[in-house]
């Protein structure tokens, strides 16, 4: 006779970081949007929001706008836009259907989910900081900010079986020689979460 035993599974970590992208002439920025897990093997689905602070005086920032860079078969659903410095968040992830008739190649962990562009008030050449905010805190019904899939298996997984990592950037814009130069910090604002 053989016996098994059930062991406890360890605590699955899960990792959202932003990296700053481009500049305009006004000083109008962008942030991309990146992940990673150490289970599975391409995106699922999440849910996120964006903060992004004038620090040193007034808010500058005059609207923030999501543009999501994985292909089909994913889609927003729905975009929340705006809110007075902060994206109100989105919900994004792969249509349940398409991917049965015709194959979808997958997204792995790691590329590019999407990018947030912040508008400024012109030449507001400031410091911000940019955070990341949560699912649950984007919309308290949904129960987790990213999920993962093994392509091998189709087992998933999301942050609310693990740790989160939510690693937020500062930025500064500055007039530069021949146009502006924009500066960015990873790992300043990183925010972790336990379930």
């Amino acid at each position: 006779m053989l016996a098994a035993i059930a062991l406890p599974a360890s605590a699955q970590e899960f990792t959202l970081w932003l990296e700053p992208s481009s500049t305009t002439q006004t000083g109008n920025f962008t942030v991309s949007v990146y992940g990673d897990a150490d289970v599975g093997s391409s995106y699922l689905s999440g849910a996120i929001g964006l903060d992004a602070t004038t620090l040193g005086g007034p808010s500058s920032v005059t609207n923030i706008t999501w543009d999501l860079a994985l292909g089909f078969p994913f889609v927003n659903w729905p975009d929340h836009g705006y809110g007075g410095g902060m994206h109100n968040g989105v919900v994004f992830g792969e249509l349940v259907g398409p991917c049965d008739v015709i194959p979808c190649p997958p997204a792995p962990l790691g590329s590019l989910i999407g990018t947030f562009s912040i508008e400024v008030e012109p030449d507001a050449f400031d410091a911000y900081q940019i955070d990341l905010v949560s699912g649950p805190d984007v919309d308290p019904t949904y129960p987790y900010t990213f999920q993962v899939r093994d392509d091998l298996t189709g087992e998933f997984w999301d942050d609310s079986q693990g740790t989160l990592s939510l690693i937020g950037t500062s930025v500064q814009v500055v007039p530069g020689p021949g146009g502006l130069a924009l500066i960015g910090v990873l790992g300043l604002g990183a925010a972790r979460r336990r379930r």
